[in-house]
C-alpha cells in the first residue's frame, strides 16, 4: 500500500462505498493488507447493530491482500468498523462509521 507523506508503508486498511443502503443490506467492504505479512485480518465493530462475516479470515501470502467482508447493518445501529491485523506485525486501524438515518444506511469516514 501507499505511502502517506512521512508515515512510511501503511500494510492494513479498508475499502468501501459512500453510497445509502437499505437496512438489513448485505454490502461489501475490503480489507487490504499486505500478503506478505501473512497471519489473520479481522474487520470488528465497536457498537451495536452492525454484522460483520465472515468476522477473521487467514492471510494468503500468494493473494491479493484484498479481502471481502459482507457487512450487514440494522436499524438503530450506532458503530463503527475496526481492520485488526494479527501475525508478522500487529496492526489495529480504524474503518469507516456507520451512519444510519431513518430509511437507511451509509459508510463515513472515521474521522466526521
Amino acid at each position: 500500500m501507499p505511502h502517506l507523506g512521512g508515515d512510511g508503508t501503511i500494510v492494513v486498511g479498508t475499502d468501501w462505498s459512500g453510497e445509502h443502503h437499505d437496512y438489513r443490506d448485505t454490502v461489501m467492504i475490503y480489507g487490504c493488507v499486505s500478503p506478505a505479512l501473512g497471519g489473520r485480518v479481522s474487520l470488528v465493530t465497536n457498537g451495536t447493530g452492525v454484522q460483520v462475516r465472515p468476522d477473521t479470515v487467514t492471510i494468503d501470502p500468494s493473494g491479493s491482500g484484498i479481502i471481502a467482508f459482507r457487512v450487514t447493518v440494522s436499524q438503530d445501529a450506532s458503530a463503527g468498523l475496526r481492520i485488526q491485523h494479527h501475525g508478522g506485525g500487529e496492526d489495529d486501524i480504524s474503518g469507516p462509521l456507520v451512519a444510519a438515518d431513518g430509511d437507511g444506511w451509509h459508510f463515513v469516514p472515521h474521522s466526521q
